[in-house]
């Protein structure tokens, strides 16, 4: 009866332990998803084409005409639409 007794209280020794590991894993978790949802934000901010387009100009990347916003250098047709192309 005593060794039922032990292995008893061990085993929810162990339980306890393994739902304290379970919780700690899902506040890791929550807060990895919060980082991850921050830096998808900050991506997102980052790489709108206003902000790309001033980062290129103070980076003088020259891939944005300064004098014509519409023309970017990297191509030799004007944008957003291609309809006036010659070929």
């Amino acid at each position: 009866m005593c060794v039922i007794a032990v292995s008893l209280v061990h085993i929810r020794r162990l339980e306890v332990r393994a739902r304290y590991k379970a919780h700690v894993l899902d506040r890791e978790a929550a807060n990895l998803r919060m980082q991850l949802g921050n830096q998808q934000l900050q991506l997102s901010e980052l790489t709108t084409p206003r902000v790309v387009r001033q980062r290129a100009q103070e980076m003088a990347l020259g891939l944005i005409d300064v004098d014509n916003p519409n023309r970017h250098l990297a191509s030799h047709w004007p944008r957003p639409d291609h309809q006036d192309r010659q070929r």
